[in-house]
């Protein structure tokens, strides 16, 4: 009776509403689902686009003169896909430059780089002197990496013309240097996707996608994973809002 009366402090009187609701269909116009090894699900005015790895157990394609089925690593594809859909914001200087995007993708690469050939190496403990002086050791490593100097490359190119020519980006490198339009509908959904994309930038992955980021995380050794979880501790965690706000625009 007690757990009754509780209830009711929040529930209110439920004799004065209907016990069957009126909708039990619930329509979702774009998903993700674990299925398939994970796939993502956009619906469109006249088609339906379906984006996964092709080779996963059980997968078949159905319906193919209504479903457009993307492979999830075919980078060109489905970079083509959000930008002709319009999910997806264009490289410029109107929302670049006082987010601190470029800059936040380039730290992310280069640390997850310094992970990479120096695991043991805890990255809490590093200032911007040690890490110049890495960077000039290990510069041939950083360039055939290819991705830290890009991101400073699309930084001089933004700083200049206000603008990139993402037409003359390598399709590998496009998902570094876009991020979902916060007003479209499908723009979380998008971010996710994006963050498949860019591997390094755990802390995307954590706001968007974490059942990436928690598989990920598993592979981590000790050292790193401290390092990621004061990262987030002193990024998102502080101030979740206002991330999501500065970096990908939503309110």
């Amino acid at each position: 009776l007690e757990e009754m009366v509780e209830i009711s402090k929040s529930t209110g009187d439920i004799r004065a509403n209907e016990l069957v609701p009126q909708s039990v269909i619930f329509r979702h116009d774009a998903f993700w689902t674990s299925h398939f090894g994970g796939t993502y699900i956009f619906l469109d005015k006249k088609t339906t686009t379906v984006i996964c790895d092709p080779k996963a157990p059980g997968f078949r394609k159905s319906r193919p003169w209504q479903v457009s089925y993307l492979d999830k690593s075919d980078h060109r594809r489905v970079y083509r896909f959000l930008a002709k859909s319009q999910r997806i914001d264009l490289p410029r200087a109107s929302w670049m430059e006082d987010t601190g995007f470029l800059e936040h993708r380039a730290e992310m690469a280069l640390r997850g780089l310094v992970h990479e050939l120096e695991p043991e190496k805890d990255l809490q403990n590093i200032d911007a002197v040690w890490l110049q002086t890495w960077m000039h050791a290990n510069a041939s490593a950083i360039n055939k990496d290819g991705v830290y100097p890009f991101l400073m490359r699309m930084k001089r190119e933004l700083d200049k013309r206000g603008r990139i020519d993402i037409d003359e980006v390598d399709h590998d490198f496009r998902f570094q240097i876009i991020r979902a339009r916060p007003k479209h509908d499908d723009a979380w959904l998008t971010n996710r996707l994006i963050s498949e994309y860019v591997t390094r930038d755990f802390v995307t992955r954590y706001v968007f996608n974490k059942q990436t980021f928690y598989t990920d995380y598993e592979t981590y050794d000790e050292t790193y994973r401290h390092h990621v979880v004061e990262t987030l501790k002193q990024t998102y965690l502080r101030d979740k809002a206002g991330l999501r706000r500065r970096l990908f625009g939503l309110s």
